[in-house]
């Protein structure tokens, strides 16, 4: 957020063209921080987004216009940190018009992308043909990051359909793809989602191995979010285990870096969560289970990600 700021306190200029150029540079840096903060989960993605579009219709730059469309998106993704149904097509389609007139085709893709996303929840059979559309435009970028992107699309859409064994070829597939361009937070994304599709496959064992991986790589990332996402992960798979205290415990330990994280977890992982606490609830008695929740809670992340790799 550094160079946020910095762009931010750019002193303003008279209308121009030196004035349309400053709103570029703050619109592109906030396109950015927009993307960083979703990639970790937190909620300034939407504010950002919003404030990027801002400056970005001031700059009247088409390239800029698009990226801040992409970030603002997120706020129409159900799926995405405090994201919220809202009324998106118009937004997409202006962003499709521009990127097709710049014959960006990986700009294009991306948005494509993002709609897939957002249809996903709801519509499985209008985000196949979102797919099929960034298909071609990553085959006309020829973008390796395109490529790899859509493959991890691809394996999200496969688990909302309920195709775990399609989604994990699409997840490995897109693992392998980000780790040639050497993109280490994406590689660590799709090998989290191959865990998911793992577990709800019923492959538990398969799926811890994948989570005890990826919760290290997010650890050394500082990507507060996604480790608690990870213990939470190591709850389902203690639970599934029938092993309902450390469960609890982890859950109350993955609760307390949210908190602190300021990083909410999507509407479709606080579903999956919601049922598997009032499992929990169900096989402990109160004092058992908010005894290990308070114990959880009192773990700080190194020593709570230790216990979640312990045997």
């Amino acid at each position: 957020m550094l160079a946020v700021d910095r762009v931010r306190a750019l002193p303003s200029l008279e209308p121009g063209s030196a004035s349309r150029m400053r709103s570029g540079l703050i619109a592109r840096a906030l396109s950015s921080a927009g993307l960083m903060a979703s990639m970790g989960g937190l909620v300034q993605t939407l504010s950002l987004g919003e404030e990027a579009l801002a400056a970005a219709r001031e700059s009247g730059d088409p390239a800029a216009i698009v990226d801040a469309i992409y970030v603002w998106l997120f706020r129409a993704d159900s799926n995405a940190p405090a994201g919220h149904a809202a009324e998106w097509h118009a937004a997409a389609e202006e962003g499709l018009a521009i990127a097709t007139d710049l014959g960006d085709w990986g700009r294009l893709s991306r948005l494509q992308l993002s709609a897939a996303m957002i249809e996903a929840p709801h519509d499985l059979a209008a985000a196949e043909v979102w797919l099929e559309q960034a298909t071609d435009a990553a085959q006309r970028s020829g973008n390796p990051q395109d490529f790899a992107g859509l493959a991890q699309a691809r394996g999200r859409v496969a688990s909302f359909a309920g195709r775990y064994p399609e989604a994990q070829r699409w997840y490995r597939e897109s693992q392998v793809r980000f780790h040639a361009i050497d993109d280490q937070r994406f590689e660590l994304s799709a090998r989290s989602e191959l865990g998911h599709a793992l577990r709800h496959d019923g492959q538990v064992d398969e799926a811890e191995a994948e989570y005890r991986e990826s919760i290290r790589g997010w650890q050394r990332t500082g990507n507060r979010g996604a480790v608690a996402n990870q213990l939470e992960s190591f709850a389902f798979v203690a639970a599934a285990r029938g092993d309902w205290v450390r469960a609890a415990r982890l859950f109350g330990a993955a609760e307390a870096l949210r908190d602190i994280a300021e990083a909410p977890m999507t509407s479709r992982e606080r579903a999956e969560y919601e049922t598997e606490i009032l499992r929990l609830r169900q096989k402990l008695d109160e004092e058992a289970f908010g005894s290990a929740w308070a114990a959880g809670r009192r773990m700080a992340a190194d020593e709570a990600v230790a216990f979640a790799l312990s045997e």
